[in-house]
């Protein structure tokens, strides 16, 4: 299972819209092709919902598998 962790996307762990959306633009999503991908994280600060739905929709249509939560008991939100 791959990981992928919003603080990655947020330098300083501060949410900046322009930055993660253009952090979003640079990552390479095929990379998840055909793999089951866990999207957590942001504990540390606050991320407003929408940015876990701009990671799926970039997954969506590669990933076999897209959750969310805590490693231990995600939530499945596609499936292919």
């Amino acid at each position: 299972m791959e990981h992928i962790r919003l603080e990655d996307f947020c330098p300083g762990n501060v949410f900046d819209e322009d930055t993660f959306k253009k952090s979003l633009e640079k990552h390479d999503w095929d990379k998840y092709k055909d793999k089951a991908v866990l999207i957590y994280g942001c504990a540390a600060f606050l991320v407003p919902p929408w940015a876990y739905l701009f990671i799926a929709g970039k997954l969506f249509g590669k990933a076999m598998m897209i959750m969310y939560g805590e490693p231990k008991s995600p939530f499945i939100i596609y499936k292919r």
